[in-house]
């Protein structure tokens, strides 16, 4: 039974040793992890500390562009309020241009009518003047008639 004893002893130190050999492979393999996640850790705390400046970045950017965004619509509803200013003085000038052609088109046509009168008055006026020059012979005429026979009177 002692020997039962020594053996089982034997067989359990055995195997704790086994077991420490396995333990030992293990924690070389969980040193390896811990030293591959501590490489990646500071990897990854570099990587956060940039995605950290970035975010700020970002938001920096995101609050200009906001920022600029109010002013540009500012902007925008100045054009549209501008534009609106604009297209009711087209629908003013378009009106009035309407008017205007109208008018434009009414004084050519007095203009065509003030052509015609004229050319009838200079033509009429040839016709006058002749008149008046036959007159004017005639009145010599008469006058001079007029005094021959008072002449021969006295």
């Amino acid at each position: 039974m002692l020997l039962s004893f020594f053996f089982r002893m034997l067989l359990n130190a055995a195997e704790l040793l086994e077991n420490s050999e396995l333990l030992l492979a293990n924690s070389a393999e969980l040193l390896a992890n811990a030293e591959l996640l501590l490489a990646n850790g500071a990897e990854l705390l570099a990587n956060s500390e940039l995605l950290l400046a970035n975010g700020a970045e970002l938001l920096a950017n995101a609050e200009l562009l906001l920022a600029n965004g109010a002013e540009l619509l500012a902007n925008s509803e100045l054009l549209l309020a501008n534009s609106a200013e604009l297209l009711a003085n087209a629908e003013l000038l378009l009106a009035n241009g309407a008017e205007l052609l109208a008018n434009s088109e009414l004084l050519l046509a007095n203009s065509a009518e003030l052509l015609a009168n004229a050319e009838l008055l200079l033509a009429n006026g040839a016709e006058l003047l002749a008149n008046s020059e036959l007159l004017l012979a005639n009145a010599a005429d008469l006058l001079l008639s007029s005094s021959a026979k008072t002449f021969y009177f006295i």
